[in-house]
């Protein structure tokens, strides 16, 4: 559910009610949040136990989502919340999937649990050739070439890699157009510090960082 415990909040669920006891589950972003703690925990404390305590709940859900869609046809969530350009929202749905996907199976192969990884990482990659098909475009443009889409796919691994280096271009190249200002939402500004820091372009993300315009940290102050 998107509250615990839960208080009936309930936003375009993965899941119909009449199969969750009348509970909604969290759109997939929202419900990433559990792998996503999971791995903080891992790689900043070595946390072993909190991926071994939250495996089998991970799995189940996984599970269920696989065959609930087939197909990885995923229902569009709150995607990209209140950015100034937004992703489009089943773009960042399946993206969310292919993460959640991926973060349990790294997890499996954490645990030792070789069959599990492997079926977790097939299912991976056959969303990522799903998302490649649907929204890469020429000259490594993600659907509309807006920073979150571009983010969405560069942060979670979705763009091949010959096609990254025109992929981070068109991102850079949008981020300039907008005078180093961000128009990104509540996950795609974590994809941007994070995936510019980590790919050459630690200056542009301070640029972005220290903007005193609209949009920015200092206007928000």
């Amino acid at each position: 559910t998107e509250t615990a415990p839960y208080v009936g909040i309930g936003s375009r669920p993965v899941l119909p009610k009449s199969e969750t006891g009348g509970r909604s589950v969290s759109p997939m972003g929202w419900t990433l949040g559990v792998p996503v703690m999971a791995d903080v925990l891992l790689r900043y404390d070595g946390d072993i136990d909190i991926v071994r305590e939250a495996y089998p709940a991970l799995v189940r859900f996984v599970d269920i989502i696989s065959a609930r869609y087939p197909d990885d046809d995923i229902p569009a969530c709150l995607g990209d919340w209140i950015a100034i350009e937004k992703a489009d929202t089943k773009l960042s749905a399946l993206a969310h999937w292919h993460e959640f996907l991926s973060k349990t199976a790294k997890f499996a192969r954490v645990l030792k649990k070789g069959d599990d990884a492997a079926r977790f990482a097939a299912r991976a990659e056959k969303v990522a050739e799903r998302f490649r098909r649907m929204y890469l475009k020429d000259g490594g443009v993600v659907n509309n070439g807006v920073q979150g889409e571009q983010l969405f796919a560069l942060y979670n691994g979705l763009v091949p890699e010959s096609d990254v280096p025109s992929a981070l271009s068109v991102l850079e190249r949008d981020i300039v157009a907008h005078g180093r200002s961000l128009t990104t939402g509540f996950f795609g500004t974590q994809y941007l510090f994070e995936y510019l820091s980590a790919n050459g372009k630690a200056a542009l993300a301070g640029d972005v960082a220290t903007h005193e315009g609209y949009p920015g940290y200092f206007h928000m102050m």
